[in-house]
């Protein structure tokens, strides 16, 4: 019989005893499968023309820098 001072839950199977820490632990092992898995796929080879894409995109704005040459021309008109 357990005792109210403990209050994490324990799950019997087989006769061994599971406790919180154990399925803290596999959970801790699925989250870090999970982010290498993620890390692995932003990262390989086919998605390399996505990811140079991406990084361009701050400086295929043509809009921004007609925007910036028209705001330094009334900058430099005052």
């Amino acid at each position: 019989m357990r005792t109210c001072s403990s209050w994490a839950p324990s799950f019997q199977t087989d006769g061994d005893l599971m406790d919180i820490n154990d399925i803290r632990g596999l959970h801790t092992l699925l989250i870090m499968a999970v982010f290498i898995g993620i890390i692995w796929w932003a990262f390989s080879a086919h998605r390399k023309k996505a990811n140079d894409e991406a990084a361009h995109l701050p400086f295929d704005d043509d809009e921004v820098d007609k925007r910036t040459l028209e705001q330094e021309k009334t900058e430099k008109k005052q």
